[in-house]
């Protein structure tokens, strides 16, 4: 049994360890982004909360501290405008694939440590790229960087952000970015575990800075249309309950490729709606510890987004051996057309279904 100072006194020496590994990446950092003149950063497609609110962030602390870089942020995909109201979103540039625009010095990956995660041609992109960054939070095995800080432990990447380069920032447009993420990846703090107590600090000084409640900071992004509650709706009158020998009971939903006529929507749209799904519902299931999702994409690809609860399995296993990746409880992947014909939500379940049953719950 540990005594009471031992535990105090790794915890220290852990918090020592870990600032050094930060100062020698900010280090790192400074020396890369000195010697360049142009930089694009970006993240994965279909970018979530904590996504954009990271790579605002970053670009904010970037544009103050190397004003004479030019810096862009490219995202591949199709533009969301949720996050409309955050300073310097409308710098962001959405384009078919960060691949076919990138011709800059450096590259600063965010919130994804593969290629594969921020376009759809990682090959041509990794052809381009003279220098790489990347910063992440997930546990996946990442791709080779020039430089990169990786936290599996982290609630968010805007934590990492804000820990790396704005413990003294007092912009309030900043720290919006870095409150939105945070929010989002640890949704409104209900899945920070106990080693990530450490954001309720981050969160009160930026909310001393702040100062706006957290409903009204939510209705600026977070307001559903529509047609996102309709195809939410799809989302729950489509649950299966789900048993797979050698696997804990599960839940397993989907949506038909014909939504995208049905309700008149793009994918982000899909994404708005399968997020409040699986944040709201997939885990509240008696019984069902943890649960799939699989949605279509307009270009033909189907998605599978899975959550689970503490003590039940480890989603970014199964993901990582399907070629996607994540965190132990939230994770996924796609499946890409084969012979030009848009992936079916048949296939994608039967293949699931199908890998559960030949594969061990490790």
């Amino acid at each position: 049994k540990r005594s009471p100072a031992l535990v105090h006194f790794t915890i220290k020496f852990m918090n020592k360890f870990n600032d050094h590994i930060m100062d020698e990446f900010i280090k790192k950092f400074d020396q890369i982004v000195s010697g360049v003149t142009t930089a694009v950063i970006t993240s994965h497609i279909s970018p979530d909360d904590d996504s954009i609110g990271s790579v605002l962030a970053l670009y904010g602390y970037m544009k103050k501290q190397y004003p004479k870089l030019d810096l862009k942020i490219i995202y591949s995909g199709k533009q969301t405008d949720r996050y409309a109201s955050f300073a310097n979103f409308d710098k962001i540039k959405f384009v078919n694939d960060v691949a076919d625009e990138f011709n800059s010095d450096l590259l600063i990956i965010l919130d994804g440590g593969q290629y594969s995660r921020v376009s759809r041609k990682p090959d041509v992109l990794k052809t381009k790229v003279r220098r790489s960054i990347c910063i992440d939070h997930h546990s996946s095995p990442p791709d080779n960087f020039d430089l990169k800080y990786i936290d599996s432990e982290a609630s968010s990447v805007s934590d990492i952000v804000y820990r790396l380069f704005l413990q003294t920032e007092t912009d309030p447009k900043i720290l919006e970015c870095v409150f939105l993420g945070i929010l989002g990846d640890t949704g409104t703090f209900q899945y920070v575990d106990y080693k990530q107590i450490y954001i309720f600090d981050i969160a009160k000084k930026i909310q001393e800075i702040l100062k706006v409640e957290l409903p009204i900071f939510k209705a600026r992004y977070e307001l559903k249309e529509k047609k996102v509650v309709e195809i939410l709706k799809e989302y729950i009158a489509n649950i299966q309950y789900m048993h797979v020998d050698g696997w804990p009971d599960f839940t397993l939903s989907f949506l038909p490729r014909e939504v995208f006529e049905k309700y008149k929507c793009d994918d982000g749209d899909i994404s708005d709606a399968s997020h409040w799904y699986m944040s709201e519902f997939m885990r509240i299931i008696k019984g069902y510890s943890w649960g799939i999702v699989c949605s279509p994409k307009k270009d033909g690809r189907y998605g599978f987004s899975m959550r689970s609860l503490p003590e039940s399995v480890s989603v970014s296993s199964i993901a990582e051996r399907m070629k996607g990746g994540g965190h132990d409880r939230a994770a996924g992947g796609t499946f890409d057309p084969i012979g030009g014909n848009p992936v079916t939500h048949d296939e994608v379940m039967n293949y699931i279904l199908d890998w559960l049953a030949k594969n061990d719950n490790i």
